[in-house]
């Protein structure tokens, strides 16, 4: 009988059952979304201990979406992922931006190295929801 492989807990913490321990993530697909979304949401020199860690996404919605604004953060996303989740490979990032709605949707596609699985992480982020 094999094991499952516990990735991680699931946040916010939730805890187990019987009350013992947190809940657990068990689908590394889960795992890399959470990781990916909260490298974008993640202002710069929020994360305690690594000041360079994060996009700060958030703070694009307040600038003019020109196509020199999209490549810089097309970098920057790549670069972050790239560094901070070095178990995917970047294939594209996608900014479709809504300047009528003051929203921005993005689009990531990348392999899971250590299955060789192409997959996808798309978000949303509406000013109008914040």
């Amino acid at each position: 009988m094999s094991k499952k492989l516990n990735y991680t807990v699931v946040f916010p913490l939730e805890l187990g059952e019987e009350d013992i321990g947190y809940k657990s993530v068990f689908e590394l697909r889960k795992v890399i979304n959470f990781n990916i979304k909260s490298t974008l949401m993640t202002n710069p020199g929020e994360r305690i201990g690594d000041p360079n860690f994060g996009v700060g996404i958030l703070k694009t919605l307040f600038e003019f979406p020109t196509p020199a604004i999209i490549g810089s953060l097309q970098s920057k996303i790549k670069q972050q992922l790239t560094t901070y989740i070095n178990y995917i490979r970047v294939r594209s990032v996608e900014i479709i931006p809504d300047k009528r709605r003051n929203k921005i949707d993005i689009r990531i596609r990348f392999r899971i190295l250590s299955s060789k699985l192409e997959d996808s992480f798309e978000m949303a982020i509406d000013m109008n929801q914040i």
